[in-house]
């Protein structure tokens, strides 16, 4: 009587196990595949992309001026956005206090405070402690705080304004603008580096060329003496990425 072939003796064991899904003797079962990750990584354990490094900058008129949204794009980084929150006058509570009220997906990592030329000269001590006291907060938030520097403001050019510079300051007896700005920054640059605070360096950055003059530089200068150009928004994007640097 003639063997019958091998396989033919498997055939009712290879029907049960089509029927039943069951993996076919002989045959190893392929190890389940996951979808794609519609996120982008590179696998299930693959890491997902970094989060860009979320700043705010709270500012007046020269900040709304330097057009932070584009920052990113300007200087070539795809780490980091940038924010403008703008509030007139020195006090900036509201904005803080705005910022601290939004929900832990949407609040910045960096808030950086800077104020104005304008507000000068004014009650330094009030103003001190009114950094102490936001940077205070955004700490017990977990928001990191950063201080600016403030620019100073154009010379005076043209005898009208000469004259009014030395009614201010000889005949009322008030501080002159940009000696009050300087002794701000001196202060604001002490208490950075007394907090560990990173500090962006708007003064020295936009200072007159000539070492022996304190005041905006004329090459910067939008024409009004306290506003800037894009020359000098220029110069503080580069400024701003040194201080975002890791």
């Amino acid at each position: 009587m003639p063997r019958r072939p091998a396989f033919l003796a498997l055939a009712p064991a290879l029907a049960l196990a089509l029927a039943l899904g069951a993996p076919m003797p002989g045959f190893a079962t392929p190890p389940p595949t996951d979808p794609p990750d519609p996120s982008g990584a590179s696998g299930p354990s693959g890491p997902a992309a970094p989060r860009p490094l979320r700043v705010v900058l709270i500012g007046a008129s020269i900040a709304r001026g330097w057009q932070l949204d584009g920052f990113a794009a300007r200087i070539g980084r795809s780490d980091v956005v940038v924010e403008y929150v703008g509030e007139y006058g020195f006090d900036k509570s509201k904005s803080v206090a705005a910022l601290l009220a939004r929900g832990a997906a949407e609040r910045p990592d960096l808030v950086i405070l800077k104020e104005c030329g304008a507000y000068f000269p004014g009650d330094q001590a009030a103003y001190e402690a009114m950094i102490r006291r936001w940077v205070a907060e955004l700490r017990a938030a977990g928001i990191r705080p950063a201080v600016a520097t403030v620019a100073p403001v154009a010379a005076p050019a043209g005898v009208i304004q000469h004259l009014k510079a030395f009614v201010k300051s000889w005949i009322l007896g008030r501080e002159d603008q940009n000696a009050a700005i300087a002794r701000y920054n001196d202060s604001i640059r002490a208490y950075a580096a007394a907090e560990s605070l990173p500090l962006l360096e708007i003064e020295r950055a936009l200072l007159h060329p000539f070492g022996g003059l304190y005041a905006l530089s004329p090459m910067l200068d939008s024409g009004d003496g306290l506003h800037l150009n894009p020359k000098a928004y220029a110069v503080l994007d580069q400024e701003l990425d040194r201080l975002l640097d890791p």
